[in-house]
């Protein structure tokens, strides 16, 4: 019998539990705080209200106060969402940031947080294209 936490998004088949599932509590973390970010608010149907909807930001100015709105945005879901998370540090990189390494119309995202049950520091990497 399969045991997990939940199934890994995108659904992948698995030769063990015929589906691919995540079995540690950073991997189902990580899945929650990036499907948060990519959900555009309305997109959920029982909770309109739910997500950050950071591929709406990618045609924005590359500004310094683009990137507070969606810090504000991001803590704000996270409080409301995942509140077993403490967001301590969210960190912008773009070509027009002065990273030439980072493709055209690409903001990477990363994010530095506590997991609050389990007292676990951890971070993910977010390319928003």
């Amino acid at each position: 019998m399969a045991q997990g936490l939940s199934p890994a998004i995108p659904f992948l088949t698995d030769d063990r539990d015929g589906i691919k599932l995540n079995k540690e509590y950073i991997d189902l973390v990580n899945q929650n705080l990036t499907m948060l970010l990519l959900t555009s608010p309305g997109e959920r149907v029982m909770d309109p209200n739910f997500g950050v909807g950071m591929r709406k930001f990618i045609f924005e100015q590359d500004h310094p106060s683009t990137y507070a709105e969606i810090s504000a945005r991001i803590y704000k879901q996270v409080e409301r969402y995942l509140p077993y998370l403490d967001i301590e540090n969210i960190d912008f990189d773009s070509q027009g940031m002065g990273s030439p390494q980072i493709s055209a119309n690409t903001v990477m995202i990363k994010l530095v947080f506590n997991i609050k049950p389990l007292n676990r520091r951890a971070s993910l990497e977010v390319p928003i294209t």
